[in-house]
Order: structure tokens, then sequence, then C-alpha cells
């Protein structure tokens, strides 16, 4: 099996149109519906659900190595280079930074060979998904992992934002992901012609904030 990653931008202009316009991930066809519990798995799946968040957190590629050699099936590890599973932790844990866990997302109709465990990201504070198969016949292994943009979960209210809330909202996003070198560029919020906001962040890493109007 084969990491599936699903397409999305870490730029900070499509984090940008999550905060301003909402969610932008679809659900699937024939879904109904969606239920998320904050609350692991018992017993060896949720073990392993505990590790695998703890491996992608400390970014350390001997840490991801044991990881992938204990805790997943020889098929996953061997259907790529073990440099490539590398680089799929380290560059996603860069972008996202940490991540921690809020629940594990169940469907209608449900998806019996998947665990969907929600998580919410440091750099962005944006809801991310670890899509995980389990081999029952050797101890739970890991089978597959997908790394995936998430919904809100349906337990938290996420209130809807003033504009003045919003620009404080995007100022932080974007002071936190020039300081950890996440983004470099420009970004301009309107309203119509209205230029609401721009921000620049350079290569060294300068960022420089600038609130038009009211």
């Amino acid at each position: 099996m084969i990491y599936k990653l699903k397409a999305h931008s870490f730029a900070c202009m499509v984090l940008l149109a999550s905060i301003v316009c909402g969610e932008s991930v679809a659900q699937q066809p024939g879904e109904l519906g969606y239920q998320d519990t904050s609350m692991l798995p018992a017993g060896i799946v949720g073990e392993r659900i505990t590790s695998l968040i703890a491996t992608f957190n400390s970014g350390d590629r001997t840490v991801i190595e044991r990881f992938l050699e204990e805790e997943c099936t020889a098929s996953f590890r061997n259907f790529a280079p073990l440099e490539r599973h590398l680089n799929v932790f380290t560059s996603t844990r860069r972008s996202w930074g940490e991540v921690t866990f809020h629940g594990v997302r169940t469907y209608d109709p449900p998806r019996h060979d998947e665990t969907v465990v929600i998580l919410r990201d440091d750099n962005f504070g944006a809801w991310r998904a670890f899509t995980l198969q389990f081999d029952v016949n050797q101890n739970s292994r890991i089978s597959s992992i997908g790394l995936n943009d998430a919904r809100t979960p349906t337990n938290v209210t996420e209130p809807a934002l003033t504009q003045q809330d919003m620009i404080h909202e995007v100022t932080d996003l974007l002071n936190r992901t020039c300081e950890r070198d996440v983004f470099s560029g420009s970004v301009l919020v309107a309203k119509g012609e209205d230029v609401q906001f721009t921000h620049a962040c350079g290569e060294a890493r300068e960022c420089v904030p600038s609130v038009v109007g009211t």
C-alpha cells in the first residue's frame, strides 16, 4: 500500500481562503455525513495511533525508521525506498508543524477498512487527518497511511469571524509561518476594491504586516 497524499497546498493563500470562506475539503460521493469522537480506540490500535503521532511530531529520521520497522507491515515498508518514506514524514512535518490528537471520525455509510484520525496542526491551526489501515493478522501493524486535509470536526464550534478577528488571525498565521520558514511571499486581502490587509515576508523572514481601513 502507498501513502495516499490528498492534493492540497501549504501556501498561505489557500489557508487564508479557508479562514475567510470556510472549509474546502469535499465529501466523498455517496457520503451522507460524518461524526467525530474525541477518544482513542482501545488496545493495540490506540497504541499504534499514539506512536504514529509521536513519531510524526519528532521529525527524527531514526525514530521514523524504527516506527516503520516495528509498527508497519513489510508490504507497506517495501512499496517504496526507505528514503521516500522518510521524506514524506519529514516534509509533511515541516509543512504542518506538530499535530495534536483531536478524535476519530466515523462516516455514514461506514468505511469499514479505514480508521480516520483527526488532528490539529501547529503551523496553521488547520484540521488534518491520518487515514490508516491496520493488518489484524499482524498484530494490527499499519498497512497504509494517508496524510490529508480534514473538515471541521462535528464536536467543534467555530464561530464566524468579524473583519477585525479575521485580520488578527491572518496576522498571527503569517507571523507564525514566516518565523518557521514555512512561507515566503506577499498576501493581500480585499473586499471588492477595498484593500483590508497586506503582509510581506521575505527570504530573510522579515514579516511586515499592514492593515488598511478599519
